[in-house]
């Protein structure tokens, strides 16, 4: 039987934070926050200079889009990196920083 969860969405590149490890520290290394390990780590962002399409370049597979137009992936990645946290314009509204997601408990991860 599938269960429904909230889980926690990192504010910077969208991903899932399903267990304690996966969230950034801060200056005292308390896990926590609005973002991934792979973000944020010691109080600050890993790569400050990154910026929105930095992101979208590293969140798109190379080769990797099947049916999906490059170009309409790119466009769909942009437009969900840009209602987080880190990258959205003062004019928009950020998207909430839990997700709801349908889980398998017999495996313990997220089902398709």
């Amino acid at each position: 039987m599938r269960e429904r969860q909230e889980v926690v969405i990192c504010q910077s590149c969208g991903a899932a934070l399903y267990r304690a490890l996966d969230f950034g520290t801060d200056l005292e290394g308390n896990r926590g926050g609005d973002y991934c390990r792979d973000c944020f780590r010691n109080g600050a962002f890993i790569e400050p200079e990154l910026d929105l399409e930095d992101m979208v370049e590293r969140i798109t597979p190379p080769g990797a889009l099947g049916k999906m137009e490059e170009a309409s992936f790119r466009n769909t990645v942009r437009g969900f990196l840009g209602n987080l946290a880190r990258w959205h314009e003062e004019s928009w509204t950020p998207l909430p920083a839990t997700i709801a997601v349908v889980t398998d408990p017999d495996r313990g991860e997220p089902s398709p």
